[in-house]
């Protein structure tokens, strides 16, 4: 049974979990395919949109910005961006007093 400490509970457990690729793809697959079942919980008699935000919509935000973020750190690991500023870092430490 669906009670109201338990939409509580999940709305404010996504947002923490939106950020990981994997629970935004899968709770909007997931969001899309129970969307009948969304508006019966949430008691709405209005059919909800696939991408607005009681349905996939923040998951798809989450998701496409995700992309960009991740694309850029592969791409600064593949310019040993990461590996210059470690060995900056540790050559700045070395001089001594």
């Amino acid at each position: 049974m669906v009670n109201e400490s338990t939409k509580n509970v999940e709305n404010i457990m996504r947002w923490f979990l939106y950020p990981f690729p994997q629970f935004s793809l899968t709770f909007g697959y997931m969001s899309i395919a129970n969307r009948t079942l969304i508006q019966f919980v949430n008691k709405d008699p209005d059919a909800y949109a696939i991408f607005g935000n009681e349905v996939a919509g923040p998951a798809l935000a989450f998701l496409l910005s995700g992309i960009v973020f991740y694309w850029l750190i592969v791409i600064l690991f593949e310019l040993k961006w990461f590996d210059r500023e470690a060995y900056n870092q540790g050559r700045d430490n070395t001089n001594g007093p």
